[in-house]
C-alpha cells in the first residue's frame, strides 16, 4: 500500500502553535512539513543548508532564521552534523513522525 496523499490539517492547532513565529518562518514551517509528508522516513526532512534552501525557496539567511525560531519555540527537533566539509540539517515534525513509526 502506498502512502496516503494527503494529511490532516487542523487550523485550530496551526493558529495556536505557530502564532509565535514570524510570517516568514510559518510559511518556510508549512513547506517544510509538505516536503516531511512526501519524505522516505515521514516527518523528517534533511539536507544541507543549499539543498533546503533550494527546495524551500528561499535564501539561506531566510533558512537560518526559521530553523532558529522553529528550535527556540521547540515547535521542531532540528539537529546538526557535521560530515566531513558539509553540515546536515534535520528537522523533524514530531508527531508526523511519531504517527508514521
Amino acid at each position: 500500500m502506498g502512502k496516503a496523499p494527503a494529511f490532516q490539517f487542523y487550523p485550530g492547532d496551526w493558529i495556536q502553535d505557530t502564532r509565535i513565529l514570524t510570517p516568514m518562518t510559518r510559511g518556510i514551517w508549512i513547506d517544510m512539513l509538505c516536503f516531511m509528508w512526501r519524505s522516505e522516513e515521514r516527518g523528517k526532512l534533511s539536507g544541507t543548508e543549499c539543498q533546503l534552501a533550494r527546495i524551500l525557496s528561499c535564501e539561506k539567511e531566510e533558512l537560518r532564521a526559521a530553523i532558529a525560531e522553529l528550535s527556540v519555540t521547540k515547535i521542531a527537533d532540528v539537529t546538526f552534523c557535521n560530515t566531513d566539509e558539509t553540515v546536515i540539517i534535520t528537522i523533524i515534525n514530531r508527531r508526523m513522525h511519531r504517527e508514521d513509526n
